[in-house]
């Protein structure tokens, strides 16, 4: 037997952000499409949260990025998430004046095999 999930993608109402007003189509469709490479809070491999005080994430070797530490099997489960976001517009200027701070995990489609 083999069960499988569908894995949502990440958008701005995953996360509780909301932008409103005459000219905000624009932004939110960038950081929807930004934000769609990622699978929301909660690691896809494992189920495990991410981030805050009991979280399952630590930082990796590259700036931003990091794994989920989560995992039922007494193994850490690996799975490849990002802890700073630093969207940016069609004009490739960044939309928020700082990053965000928020472990994501990556969308299972744009994970790639070792």
């Amino acid at each position: 037997m083999s069960v499988e999930v569908e894995t949502k993608h990440c958008t701005l109402e995953d996360i509780g952000v909301s932008i409103t007003g005459e000219d905000a189509q624009p932004i939110v469709d960038a950081c929807n499409r930004y934000l769609g490479d990622f699978a929301g809070t909660t690691c896809p491999k494992c189920g495990s949260k991410l981030g805050g005080l009991l979280g399952s994430f630590t930082w990796g070797m590259v700036h931003g990025e990091g794994v989920c530490t989560g995992g039922l099997t007494g193994e850490k489960c690996g799975w490849p998430c990002r802890g700073y976001h630093d969207i940016k517009g069609d004009d490739g200027k960044a939309i928020f004046e700082q990053r965000l701070p928020i472990v994501l995990a990556y969308h299972p489609d744009v994970v790639e095999s070792r």
